[in-house]
């Protein structure tokens, strides 16, 4: 419901509330040319035509909420918002760290390989455009259930892989004794 003004040139765009005009919302300097600008009625989303073989997309909180067919831009805005609130006066996040303790599944492998089709539509599981957010302790404790023997599996194959090293350095290292020796001798000679 704000009275916005945005403004934009070849070099970027600004955005600023009518009353308070000193008081900048957004200001956004993409590195090529600005060709167009097209502001999503009632939304923050905002895409840009640049010099640039793809139209870049940007949303900014402060102009409005994100559409309702992306709905979860406003869930990256309320968990970053969050985050900030329960640091302030310490170090400010890192924006792309987000989701840093979260897993991303599909739909399929939620059903197919963690057999975790009953968590859909709880409060464990975040939609995201074709799949699910999940925490990353509950993903490894689902993958635990439904692959039991999967530490046993990869760990033999790390012994494996250790025992041919080890014979592929041993056969490298008689080799070059040999070649020492044969060198040794026809030199001697």
């Amino acid at each position: 419901n704000k009275r916005l003004l945005l403004a934009s040139d070849q070099h970027g765009l600004k955005a600023w509330a009518r009353d308070t005009p000193e008081q900048t919302l957004v200001t956004l300097q993409p590195k090529q040319q600005i060709n167009h600008l097209c502001l999503v009625r009632g939304s923050g989303l905002m895409f840009v035509a640049c010099e640039a073989p793809k139209i870049r997309s940007y949303y900014a909180p402060a102009l409005g909420l994100a559409p309702r067919w992306a709905a979860f831009l406003d869930n990256f805005t309320d968990e970053l918002a969050a985050t900030t609130l329960a640091e302030a006066g310490g170090i400010t996040p890192n924006v792309d760290t987000v989701y840093e303790n979260y897993k991303f599944v599909t739909r399929e492998e939620l059903t197919r390989d963690l057999s975790a089709a009953h968590l859909i539509g709880t409060d464990m599981l975040r939609p995201h455009m074709h799949g699910f957010f999940m925490h990353l302790r509950l993903y490894r404790k689902l993958v635990d259930v439904a692959q039991p023997f999967a530490y046993e599996k990869y760990r033999r194959e790390r012994v494996q892989a250790q025992l041919e090293a080890e014979r592929e350095s041993h056969i490298a290292k008689v080799a070059t004794r040999r070649v020492r020796a044969l060198s040794k001798g026809a030199q001697a000679k």
